[in-house]
């Protein structure tokens, strides 16, 4: 999570993202495990009301530069005060 410029408590209860599209060169695809992509929810420009909402996240992999994600992939977060 990033830009959470309230400080809110934010808790995630999404527990996994399935079925993701991975894109890339097929030697690095064949290679790629779970541990490699991360998904990321950027508070910046949303809604930090308290209470339970489902938002988009970016998925993405910080240590691989040469796959990218396609699709849209949500979550379920709770943000309390």
């Amino acid at each position: 999570m990033i830009n959470n410029s309230a400080n809110k408590n934010v808790e995630v209860k999404t527990e996994n993202i399935t079925n993701v599209q991975i894109f890339g060169p097929t030697d690095v695809i064949d290679k790629l495990t779970a541990d490699d992509l991360i998904a990321v929810y950027n508070m910046e420009g949303t809604k930090q009301d308290a209470g339970s909402y489902e938002t988009s996240v970016t998925i993405y992999s910080p240590t691989i530069n040469n796959v990218w994600c396609y699709g849209t992939y949500g979550i379920i977060v709770k943000i309390s005060d």
